[in-house]
């Protein structure tokens, strides 16, 4: 493609987003609502995490406690089951220090709706942004950025971390649980 052609295809995709900003605005609230759709599912997931490692925390404790002897196994996976049900927990609310890093906040955002003293006053400074295109597009942005990088992401890597947990406890478990078939 020669340069001709490319600031061609260039002024066709800016004009498409000059006239047709109602399609701009519906792919940027689609690209938001699949960033939270996302989330929903992490949490989700989360929910399953912590139902089966606490439902084994459980039953591991019963038989720790009821038995006359240590069960190497049953404490380990006791151990992992708890962390991995407590990492989900915070998954599903993340600590702040892994979401709020003084990022610029959009228009969009309710916590930053709510500072506004009344309806009126954010009535006014949201028909500020919606008279040039330009800044529907800039608080958009923003909004986006903030939901994929400070509330998905924190909460999608707290899950993994939690199911990684999970998983190498109850591998690990049943490998001692073999040894001590095999050896004892």
């Amino acid at each position: 493609m020669d340069n001709l052609e490319k600031k061609m295809k260039t002024k066709k995709e800016k004009d498409y987003v000059e006239k047709d900003l109602q399609a701009v605005v519906a792919f940027l609230d689609g690209l938001s609502n699949k960033i939270i759709e996302r989330t929903r599912n992490v949490d989700s997931q989360c929910n399953v995490i912590i139902g089966l490692s606490t439902g084994i925390f459980i039953l591991a404790i019963n038989e720790v406690m009821n038995s006359d002897h240590l069960h190497i196994t049953l404490s380990l996976i006791a151990f992992f089951s708890a962390l991995s049900a407590i990492i989900s927990l915070l998954a599903i609310r993340p600590p702040s220090f892994m979401v709020k890093k003084g990022q610029e906040e959009s228009l969009l955002y309710s916590k930053k709706i709510a500072d506004f003293e009344s309806a009126r006053e954010y009535s006014i400074e949201l028909k500020k942004i919606l008279k040039k295109d330009q800044d529907i597009f800039q608080h958009f942005s923003i909004e986006i950025y903030n939901l994929s990088k400070y509330y998905y992401r924190p909460k999608r890597k707290l899950f993994e971390i939690s199911r990684n947990i999970f998983l190498f406890g109850v591998i690990f478990s049943l490998i001692i649980l073999f040894l001590e078939v095999k050896f004892l």
